[in-house]
């Protein structure tokens, strides 16, 4: 079976949101002070601290690198832009790995300024429960959310086109998700081992999902396709994702029937499906992929 070990952006939390309207603008003085008392130092002519969340100055912008952990509080608010040394920048981007394994952080408001939010970002992020993505972000990064267990509930911004693999793989307190129709690819395992989401939407928007995105889902009882979906389609109300021009199901769950009209069952369809038992495979199967039962 293909594995791919790519991710990408969304929501986790007691209540997550993906409509962030934070937009912070800091001026840091020469005397090291702050327009609105956050705490500076520097690192070097490129990159500095502020509140204890590192930032680096490339191409004219500004990416968030990284804290300072045994200072760090917790709650880190990004601003939209930073004046310093008497340039202004705007904060583009969160770059790769910025808080992964940060157990210390519990909350992130990410600004409107923000357009991608870089691959294992927030990977293992135990603590984090809340969540804000402003309306800029249009990449969640692969794995950008892995392993994020406090999450419990997640809403896509509509700025978002992209889910990588792996994007929130692992957040086993997520029970449900909401996919808006900016999203047209959903990457390899972008939800896989979310063992408490129950039910999905895909939205009409999407036209490409890769292998294994629900796999490990062992509460996941309902799988819907927008039915004006050009590529993909769930009929009979099949609780499942079907490829339309192929009629492969792609993936599946607990609670699937599989129509008369479906031919191939594809990889990974039900792969570490442990809440399935039983299923019924129609006479016009003609064929099975590669660990579709794993």
């Amino acid at each position: 079976m293909k594995k791919f070990f790519l991710m990408s952006i969304v929501m986790l939390m007691l209540a997550l949101s993906c409509n962030g309207d934070s937009n912070i603008v800091v001026v840091i003085n020469e005397d090291g002070t702050t327009s609105n008392g956050s705490v500076f130092s520097a690192i070097d002519d490129e990159s500095f601290y502020l509140d204890y969340i590192s930032y680096w100055i490339e191409e004219g912008h500004l990416v968030v690198t990284g804290c300072d952990e045994d200072r760090f509080k917790g709650v880190a608010e990004i601003p939209s832009r930073i004046t310093y040394k008497g340039n202004t920048y705007e904060v583009l981007s969160i770059g790769e790995e910025t808080f992964r394994n940060c157990d210390v952080l519990t909350s992130v408001t990410i600004p409107n300024s923000v357009t991608s939010i870089g691959r294992l970002a927030f990977r293992n992020c135990s603590g984090l429960t809340s969540v804000t993505i402003g309306n800029g972000v249009t990449i969640i990064g692969d794995g950008a959310f892995w392993e994020c267990s406090g999450l419990t509930s997640v809403t896509i911004g509509n700025g978002v086109t992209s889910i990588e693999g792996l994007a929130f793989r692992g957040c086993s307190s997520l029970t449900s998700v909401t996919i808006p129709n900016s999203v047209t690819s959903i990457e390899a395992e972008a939800f896989s081992y979310c063992r408490g989401l129950t039910s999905v939407t895909i939205p009409n928007s999407v036209t490409s999902i890769g292998d294994c995105v629900f796999m490990g889902c062992d509460g996941l009882t309902s799988i819907k396709v927008g039915s004006g979906n050009t590529v993909y389609d769930s009929r009979d109300n099949c609780n499942a994702i079907i490829e339309s021009s192929t009629n492969t199901l792609i993936s599946g769950c607990k609670n699937t029937a599989i129509p008369n009209s479906v031919t191939g069952i594809g990889e990974g369809a039900f792969c570490d499906c442990d809440g399935l038992t039983s299923v019924t495979i129609p006479n016009s199967v003609t064929n099975i992929g590669e660990g579709a039962f794993m």
